[in-house]
């Protein structure tokens, strides 16, 4: 039978090895993407290869609340060009 601090051992592994794998789809969340459940959806499903992972970690570090704000740019007030 295992003993206690071996148990205690497995269960922190695995805890610190599922919040690895996951940590695209958590920088997303906590970033409030528009893209989480696509960043998670691409974690699920190909973050087992090293290249779906480091995709979905470069788009979920990427994008976040202010995206809007990167990719738009600012609608000129009609009355301000007269």
């Amino acid at each position: 039978m295992a003993a206690p601090g071996d148990l205690l051992m497995l269960a922190s592994l695995i805890t610190v090895t599922t919040a690895l794998y996951l940590a695209p789809t958590i920088i997303a969340a906590l970033r409030q993407s528009r893209w989480t459940l696509t960043i998670m959806s691409l974690n699920m499903l190909a973050g087992w290869t090293i290249a779906g992972w480091l995709i979905a970690l470069v788009w979920a570090v990427r994008s976040g609340k202010d995206e809007s704000a990167a990719t738009h740019q600012p609608e000129l007030d009609a009355s301000a060009s007269r």
